[in-house]
């Protein structure tokens, strides 16, 4: 994977999109996707836990990718991270303005 180790990989700026709240019959989960991995899907019964299980289940689904002898998509600028913070609420979301920073800057946000 370019020289760089799995834990490594997974820790590369992803482009979240969500926890998104879903209603369906009867039913309400949170999902959040990965835009660089258009089939990677994570749901759970609630915001939290899929924060929870975020890390671990990129991690398992980067491995898939190896498991296999194959490279999997990457983020297309690691060098330069883009930081947006979207405030989920029910009725509308609310985006704020995003901010590029050199990676080196965003260490402390780990």
């Amino acid at each position: 994977m370019s020289g760089l180790t799995l834990e490594q990989v997974v820790s590369l700026p992803w482009k979240w999109l969500g926890p998104t709240r879903v209603e369906g019959e009867g039913d309400v989960h949170w999902e959040l996707r990965i835009a660089e991995l258009p089939d990677f899907l994570l749901a759970g019964e609630n915001h939290e836990e899929v924060l929870q299980q975020l890390r671990p289940a990129l991690r398992a689904y980067l491995r898939s990718y190896l498991d296999r002898g194959q490279q999997p998509p990457l983020p297309s600028r690691p060098d330069l991270w883009r930081l947006e913070v979207v405030r989920s609420m029910e009725a509308s979301p609310t985006r704020l303005p995003a901010t590029t920073l050199p990676a080196h800057e965003l260490t402390s946000l780990r």
